[in-house]
């Protein structure tokens, strides 16, 4: 199962195929913002498109981009929990390795630690079973947040959870013009990453193929009232990247 669907997918269970992981991103029509796209389970309407232009060369003078080699899965896998943040403990067949090392500023390195811990939160949330959960609400806002919360329920709804490594590669950040805000793009890598039906334990295997491979973009803010706390905004998700796939 793929916990982030590609643009204009939403996220959902893995039943007809790799969508995205279960952290893609979709927008509302209403809302100018929304994230990461998961695979969407069967019925799931996939004709909403994202209106996330604003996320596309919002870029400003700085940019930084994460450093080469692959990080231990093991490490990966936990997270950065802090004190007084929620737990986003995965059980051990749920495997996601971030891959790139962090900016040398300070500020674009916390937004891209919170970014991925968003994207392990919708992970946490799909294991838990929980549209609720505590995780995806304490790293998002707004759009984001609702987006998370929906992704999860058709998760539920589906009756999927996920296994398998899901690998994100190839970060960079860059501020978004004169305000405080970072956007955080990395690619994605779901080939291995599968959905598994919560009650007969059955895993949906895919092939891999152009349709793994997704770029992340999340566009970043930090919390009120602590430097450290980044949320997401807004998040769009491509489906198809081929320059992710070199």
């Amino acid at each position: 199962m793929d916990p982030f669907p590609s643009v204009g997918t939403v996220l959902g269970c893995p039943a007809t195929g790799r969508a995205s992981l279960p952290f893609p991103h979709e927008q509302y029509e209403k809302e100018p913002h929304r994230g990461p796209s998961h695979p969407a389970p069967r019925g799931a309407d996939r004709s909403r498109r994202p209106h996330l232009d604003r996320l596309r060369g919002v870029g400003g003078a700085r940019r930084h981009q994460g450093g080469g080699g692959p990080a231990s899965a093991g490490a990966s896998d936990k997270g950065k929990e802090k004190e007084g943040r929620p737990s986003l403990k995965l059980p051990g067949d749920v495997q996601l390795a971030f891959e790139s090392s962090p900016p040398s500023d300070s500020g674009h390195a916390a937004a891209l630690a919170d970014a991925e811990n968003y994207i392990r939160a919708l992970a946490h949330g799909i294991v838990a079973q929980d549209p609720e959960d505590e995780a995806h609400q304490f790293y998002s806002e707004g759009a984001a947040r609702q987006y998370a919360k929906e992704q999860i329920q058709q998760w539920v709804d589906g009756e999927w959870t996920a296994t398998g490594k899901d690998r994100y590669y190839l970060a960079e950040t860059a501020d978004v013009g004169k305000s405080k805000g970072v956007l955080v793009t990395m690619c994605r890598n779901q080939a291995e990453y599968f959905g598994k039906n919560v009650k007969t334990g059955k895993v949906e295997r895919t092939e891999e193929s152009i349709k793994s491979y997704q770029k992340f973009s999340l566009l970043m803010r930090p919390a009120q009232g602590a430097d450290e706390h980044w949320v997401v905004q807004q998040i769009e998700v491509q489906g198809e990247v081929k320059e992710c796939k070199g």
